[in-house]
């Protein structure tokens, strides 16, 4: 069977690739579930045999992965509930990066054009779903990706895959593809999610800045200022005075449970367990923890960074961040090189994503992780520049 898989490429990349996005929890049907989640298993286990076998060189990325990986089972071992969810979410992210190491070594320009189609295919079908209204019943929101913010958190780095195939394989970004992704984020707004539609329009800026805008000293200083002013929010927990102020309109109860409310309630429960978190709990259980009652509101910590530091704490996150410390590369990089401008355009919106709400266990932003170390496949193919033309 492990001879058969690596003989085929496509089947290869499709075996291995499509039930670590496909998650089992999309589809709320038990037979369906259980399928994904064999095929998951299955998947996990061929591809470190395989690396054993063919003595794949282990790359920094992959070894991030196993260590952040296996931290958060043994601390959902000991401390939380979801095992299966921790070992589902370590089996996805180890399967991903490691068939994104094997394949970008091996061949770019195959992994991308097949991983771009696949992304295409899914994107596809949620976009139909919200458009015509006709969908899942068995799934949140009806649609294949369970829209809401949750959906933006695989979408968008789908949408960073096929824009990145397009200068690999294409040297410039296609004019179908600018119309797929300008319907695709038009469906966010369709939707009402906030979140999605703050990154959408981050995304139009950062791309509009990157290519076009030079930033100036006294703008760069009123950003500063803002940031510095939110985190003063979050620090000496401004919500009791915004209640006060909500009340006489009658928005005290929407201050309550508001992001902000959310985020000092999660930070109260992270020094509970500093050092290596709280491991992954179920919905209700992780609204316990950061509130004391079970509601939905608090099921997360709405914050990606938060979220990392509730399940894994400072150890775990610390983990993370040398998996992904090449996309910080990228991003901080000075580069005039217009594929990676648009990548790192992709990169800071999931940021932007990340800082009102906080799905990690997506597969598709691990592909982009993996691309950033080995920026040169990029670098290679395209050689195109862009000119800021615009002052601000």
């Amino acid at each position: 069977m492990l001879e058969k898989i690596c003989n085929n490429h496509t089947f290869r990349i499709l075996f291995f690739y499509i039930p670590c996005i496909i998650q089992a929890v999309i589809l709320n049907i038990p037979i369906i579930s259980v399928f994904f989640n064999i095929w998951r298993i299955i998947a996990f286990i061929l591809i470190g045999v395989y690396i054993w076998v063919k003595k794949v060189k282990i790359t920094k990325t992959m070894i991030g992965c196993v260590c952040f990986s296996g931290l958060i089972i043994l601390v959902t071992f000991f401390r939380g509930t979801d095992i299966n969810n921790s070992i589902s979410i370590s089996m996805m992210m180890f399967t991903v990066i490691s068939l994104s190491e094997i394949e970008i070594k091996r061949d770019a320009n195959f992994y991308f054009k097949i991983i771009a189609i696949v992304s295409y295919i899914v994107v596809g079908i949620d976009n139909i779903q919200i458009y015509t209204g006709i969908g899942f019943k068995e799934t949140y929101n009806g649609t294949l990706l369970m829209g809401d913010n949750f959906a933006i958190f695989s979408i968008l780095p789908m949408l960073g895959i096929i824009v990145m195939e397009n200068y690999i394989n294409k040297k410039k970004v296609q004019k179908v593809t600018i119309v797929f992704v300008v319907i695709t984020l038009l469906a966010k707004f369709k939707t009402f999610a906030v979140t999605s539609m703050l990154a959408s329009v981050g995304l139009l800026f950062i791309i509009l800045y990157l290519f076009y805008v030079e930033i100036s000293k006294r703008t760069r200083n009123i950003v500063i200022c803002v940031g510095i002013v939110l985190t003063l929010i979050v620090a000496f927990n401004f919500t009791e005075v915004f209640m006060l102020i909500a009340k006489p309109f009658g928005k005290d109860s929407v201050v309550e449970h508001s992001r902000v409310a959310i985020w000092e309630n999660s930070i109260y429960a992270i020094k509970n367990h500093f050092l290596f978190g709280h491991g992954v709990l179920s919905a209700s259980e992780e609204a316990i923890a950061i509130i004391g009652v079970p509601w939905l509101t608090y099921s997360h910590t709405h914050n990606y960074l938060l979220e990392l530091l509730f399940r894994t704490g400072v150890v775990g996150t610390a983990m993370y961040v040398f998996m992904i410390k090449d996309c910080f590369n990228v991003i901080l990089k000075k580069t005039y090189n217009e594929a990676i401008c648009v990548l790192k355009a992709f990169l800071i919106s999931f940021i932007i994503l990340g800082l009102t709400d906080s799905y990690y266990a997506h597969a598709p932003i691990y592909v982009l992780v993996v691309l950033c170390s080995h920026i040169e496949v990029i670098k290679e193919n395209v050689k195109l520049s862009v000119s800021k033309k615009i002052k601000l």
